[in-house]
């Protein structure tokens, strides 16, 4: 298990269509070591699809890669929404990484990141594109 945490802007284009940008880090750790790994990546979600792609950093142990680019591909799963502008949903997602290091090597990742939106301005212009409340 590698815990991180996560920070997401969302920038709706056209709705079902938002660009996002994410800053987030996680932790590697076994017998031997521990090694961060800072990351931004950006994409694109369409309903509950994103997709995207980034790059991060090894800090730490040595054995980290320095230089990784990745993949992302999320699938946004609705669990709770208490009232409009918020929500708290759970995303299975695979990340496709590459080390841009001379070893070159590639690993993957697949997860499940447990997230909760909170809209910094939930008020809309037009109801189809408001969060609504859960009954």
């Amino acid at each position: 298990a590698a815990p991180g945490a996560e920070l997401t802007y969302f920038h709706r284009i056209r709705a079902p269509l938002y660009f996002w940008l994410s800053a987030g880090a996680r932790l590697f750790a076994d017998a031997d070591g521990v090694a961060g790994v800072p990351y931004a990546e950006t994409g694109l979600s369409i309903a509950l699809l994103e997709i995207g792609a980034g790059y991060g950093r090894g800090i730490g142990d040595p054995r980290a890669p320095r230089d990784v680019v990745h993949g992302f591909v999320g699938l946004a799963v609705p669990v709770f929404t208490p009232g409009p502008g918020h929500l708290l949903y759970v995303e299975p997602y695979y990340r496709p990484c590459g080390a841009l290091t001379p070893e070159r090597f590639a690993f993957h990742e697949l997860g499940l990141m447990i997230k909760w939106l909170w809209m910094l301005r939930p008020a809309y212009t037009d109801a189809e594109n408001a969060i609504p409340a859960s009954p």
